[in-house]
C-alpha cells in the first residue's frame, strides 16, 4: 500500500511539471523569441503527451485512472465495513462508500469525456437553474462537498488521519470552481483577451489541486481500510503485516456482479459512442476500454502478488492490461499511422497484439482451473483484444471493451482463495471469526467461498 501511494505521488508530481514545462517551452520559445529554441518532434510529443492542459493524451489518462483507482479502495473500504462481527450502524454507513466509489466513477468518466467544460449549459441543468445552470451544477456540486463531510465526520471520526485526509481533498475539489473564476477574471481584465495566455500559476495551481485531492482520497481510502480492525485477520507468517482481508460471497454472485456493471457500462457506451466530438475535446467512448483494461490491471496485479501457478500468467497480463489503458485511454489507437492503407506500423502493432494474447491465453489456462464456459469466455476476451484494431477505427473501442469485459467474467469469479493459505484453511465454515476464536471447519455441503483481499 505504501509503494501504491508513493508511486502515483511521483507521478503526480510528474505530470504537473511536465505541464509546466511544456507551458514554458512554448510561452518563451516557441512565441516571438529571437532564437528558439525547437524541440526535436519526439520531444515535443512527450510533452503534449505529460501536459494535464491537454485532453486525450497519457496525463488525462493517468488522471482518470487515478480517479478509478479510488473507486476501488472505496468499494475496499466497504467490503471492510460489511464484515461479520461489525456493529450494524457501521454496516449502514459503510454504504457511503460505495456511493463514494459511484462518484470517483463518474469523474474518471468525466476526466477522460470532458462533460464538465460544457455540463453547466446543458439543457438539463439550464432548466434547474432557471437559465443559469452553472449556477444550478455549483449547487449540486456544494451539495455532494456537504454529503461527503457528513459521512466522513458520521463514519470516520474514529480514525482521524483518513478524516482529515477525506476533508482535504474535499475542499481542494471544492476550490477548483473558484480557481476557474480567478482565470475568467485575469482574462477579462486582459488589456487584449485575443492575445491573453493563461497564467502559469494558475494553471498549475488548478490541474495540481486536482491530482492532490484525488491522492488524499487515495491515500483516506487506504488508511481506512488498511487501519480498521480486520475481524478474521490472516496474521500468518504469509501475511507479516496483517494487512489481508477475508471477504465472503460466491462464484455466482461474483459472476452477477460482473455482469450487470458491464452491462450498465454497455448501455452507457451506446450512448456516447456515436457522439461527434469537437477539436480538442475528449472522447467519451473510450474510457469504457480503458477503464475496463485498468480493472483488469489492478486485479491481475493483486492476483500476481498472491503466487499461485498462475504467477507468470497474471504477470503478463497486468502488463498488458496497463498497455491496452494507456493505448484507448490516451487516444493512441487513433493516430492516422496505425489506420493508413499498407502501414507497415500498423501491421506490425496488429501481429504483436496478437502474439501476446495468444501466448498470454496458454499461460492461464495452464495456471487456472477454468470451465469449459471460462475457457471460451477467456479465449472470446483475448480475442477481442487482438481483434479490435482489424475492425474499423470508430469499432475498435467498442470490441476493445468487449474483451476486457470477457477477461473480467473468464478470471474474477475463479479467484477466491488466496494462493498464500493453507490448504486446510479453506474449510472454514465461518471466514470472519474473532481473532481470539479458535479456527472450527467448515461443515459438509456449504457453499461460500472465501476470497482474500
Amino acid at each position: 500500500m505504501r509503494l501504491l501511494l508513493a508511486v502515483t505521488a511521483v507521478l503526480g508530481i510528474l505530470f504537473v511539471a511536465t505541464t509546466g514545462g511544456l507551458y514554458w517551452y512554448h510561452d518563451q520559445w516557441v512565441t516571438g523569441q529571437a532564437n528558439p529554441f525547437v524541440l526535436p518532434r519526439a520531444g515535443h510529443l512527450l510533452l503534449l503527451q505529460g501536459t494535464l492542459a491537454h485532453e486525450n493524451n497519457v496525463a488525462t489518462w493517468y488522471s482518470a485512472m487515478l480517479m478509478l483507482l479510488v473507486a476501488f479502495t472505496s468499494l475496499l473500504c466497504f467490503g471492510v465495513d460489511q464484515q461479520p462481527g461489525g456493529s450494524r450502524r457501521t454496516r449502514v454507513a459503510g454504504w457511503g462508500w460505495v456511493g463514494l466509489a459511484g462518484m470517483f466513477a463518474l469523474l474518471s468518466f468525466d476526466e477522460i469525456g470532458s462533460f464538465h467544460e460544457t455540463i453547466g449549459d446543458t439543457a438539463v441543468f439550464a432548466a434547474v437553474g432557471r437559465g443559469s445552470g452553472w449556477t444550478a451544477f455549483l449547487v449540486l456540486l456544494a451539495g455532494v462537498g456537504a454529503a461527503i463531510g457528513c459521512f466522513g465526520v458520521l463514519h470516520l471520526r474514529r480514525h482521524p488521519v483518513a478524516l482529515a485526509l477525506l476533508v482535504v481533498g474535499t475542499l481542494l475539489f471544492l476550490s477548483n470552481p473558484y480557481q476557474e473564476k480567478l482565470e475568467i477574471d485575469a482574462y477579462r481584465a486582459a488589456a487584449d483577451p485575443a492575445t491573453w495566455q493563461r497564467p502559469l500559476g494558475l494553471l498549475l495551481l488548478e490541474e495540481g489541486s486536482e491530482l492532490l485531492a484525488t491522492w488524499c482520497f487515495l491515500c483516506a481510502t487506504v488508511v481506512y481500510s488498511a487501519g480498521r480492525p480486520h475481524r478474521g485477520r490472516l496474521d500468518r507468517p504469509e501475511d507479516p503485516a496483517g494487512l489481508a482481508i477475508r471477504l465472503a460471497y460466491s462464484p455466482h454472485g461474483a459472476t452477477l456482479g460482473v455482469g450487470l456493471v458491464a452491462a450498465m457500462l454497455a448501455l452507457l457506451l451506446t450512448q456516447v459512442a456515436g457522439q461527434q466530438i469537437a477539436p480538442g475535446m475528449g472522447i467519451p467512448k473510450n474510457w469504457f476500454p480503458s477503464a475496463g483494461a485498468f480493472g483488469l490491471f489492478v486485479f491481475s496485479l493483486y492476483q500476481f502478488s498472491r503466487g499461485g501457478r498462475a504467477k507468470a500468467g497474471h504477470a503478463v497480463l497486468a502488463a498488458c492490461s496497463l498497455g491496452i489503458s494507456v493505448f484507448y485511454g490516451s487516444d493512441l489507437y487513433s493516430a492516422p499511422v496505425l489506420w493508413r492503407e499498407g502501414s507497415a506500423a500498423g501491421y506490425a502493432l496488429r501481429l504483436l497484439l496478437a502474439g501476446l494474447c495468444g501466448g498470454l491465453a496458454l499461460l492461464l489456462w495452464r495456471g487456472q482451473r477454468l470451465t469449459r464456459l471460462q475457457t471460451a469466455t477467456l479465449g472470446l476476451g483475448l480475442t477481442g483484444w487482438a481483434a479490435a484494431l482489424w475492425f474499423p477505427q470508430e469499432q475498435a473501442a467498442l470490441v476493445a471493451f468487449g474483451g476486457a469485459v470477457g477477461l473480467a467474467l473468464a478470471l474474477v469469479p475463479n479467484s477466491f482463495l488466496p494462493a498464500s493459505v493453507p490448504a486446510e484453511m479453506t474449510q472454514q465454515a465461518e471466514p470472519f471469526v474473532q481473532q481470539e476464536a479458535p479456527v472450527r471447519k467448515n461443515p459438509a455441503g456449504a457453499s461460500a467461498a472465501a476470497g482474500g483481499i
